[in-house]
């Protein structure tokens, strides 16, 4: 995952500077708009994922692993099951008939309360799988950095603080810039974080580490479409991009639980003599 987002972003900084350069000189201005902002963020990205699986290394990538591992712990299970069925419902239930404590969003309703306590789920097993001994000091370090962050995340729906990042920027700033200096600051803060405790994690479980790359990837694609849906309906909350967000969101929270819960069942399992 370090390798597509490496891509990625110099891909993404090479076509904004060529596409803003030929559009200064050929029109004199450089297109903001919601369909430039489209191929900004999914041109780069589909160049990026090409361009890895090009000159991936040969040999399975094991992309289901994580979900293979976290299916074989019964708590695990059972809370993949009710968060598809939560996500289900709230996705298939017209949106005349659902109710709005079942829309997605990571504010309010049920899908938020869910994902608040999925990412504080996944919290408590990472400190149980640092309590394993052969961590080294840095890795110990990525991995309760996470822990924080993931613990700090879970009380959006009772403080709302993460809606009100926007508001701590400078208040001369326009609305769009303080928008995307407070959620791009956060998105880079966590892109370092994840890579940082996933790179840890795969010294111990390649699991685990892969199921932090699966949330990586839901990340940036969550934040993408959080992106679009202010550019395209700033104040509207419920708008389908804002809920597509939501939703990546929680499922990328779902990965998250998966790889602690996977490196948590490792550390229990070093702990009593068993392979893990």
């Amino acid at each position: 995952m370090r390798r597509v987002v490496n891509l990625w972003l110099a891909l993404l900084a090479a076509y904004w500077l060529m596409r803003a350069a030929a559009s200064s000189l050929l029109f004199g201005h450089v297109d903001q708009g919601y369909p430039a902002l489209v191929e900004l963020l999914a041109i780069p990205a589909l160049q990026a994922v090409a361009v890895a699986w090009a000159t991936r290394q040969r040999g399975p990538l094991q992309l289901a692993l994580p979900w293979r591992e976290g299916w074989r712990l019964r708590s695990v299970r059972g809370v993949l099951v009710v968060d598809a069925g939560v996500l289900a419902v709230a996705w298939l239930t017209p949106a005349a008939y659902r109710p709005s404590w079942l829309a997605p969003s990571l504010g309010a309703g049920l899908p938020a309360w869910l994902t608040a306590l999925k990412l504080a789920c996944a919290a408590a097993l990472l400190v149980v799988a640092l309590s394993r001994q052969g961590w080294r000091t840095r890795d110990r370090l990525a991995v309760a950095a996470v822990a924080a962050a993931l613990l700090a995340l879970s009380a959006e729906p009772w403080g709302g603080w993460l809606a009100g990042l926007p508001r701590l920027a400078a208040a001369a700033a326009s609305p769009q810039l303080r928008w995307f200096g407070a959620y791009g600051a956060a998105a880079a803060a966590s892109v370092l974080l994840v890579l940082q405790a996933a790179a840890a994690l795969r010294r111990h479980s390649q699991a685990a580490a892969l199921a932090f790359d699966w949330a990586l990837g839901l990340l940036l694609l969550a934040a993408g479409c959080a992106a679009l849906g202010f550019v395209r309906q700033p104040a509207a909350a419920g708008a389908p991009w804002a809920q597509t967000a939501a939703t990546l969101g929680s499922l990328s929270g779902t990965a998250l639980l998966v790889g602690a819960a996977v490196a948590a069942a490792g550390a229990g399992a070093a702990d009593s003599g068993e392979p893990a």
